[in-house]
């Protein structure tokens, strides 16, 4: 399903996997990593129900 987590659960147990975001520790106003963290929960809700 064209993400990245789809194409590392092709190589590594599903069990093993960890979303996590990709930038860091860097400074971004709160509204911003607010969103991002969002995001970061969906898309981790939709691989949830796609490797199921």
């Amino acid at each position: 399903f064209g993400t990245v987590i789809g194409a590392v659960a092709k190589h590594v147990p599903k069990g093993n996997i960890s979303a996590t975001t990709n930038c860091g520790r860097a400074a971004m106003r709160r509204d911003i990593a607010e969103s991002k963290l969002i995001a970061l929960g969906a898309g981790a809700k939709l691989a949830r129900q796609r490797l199921a």
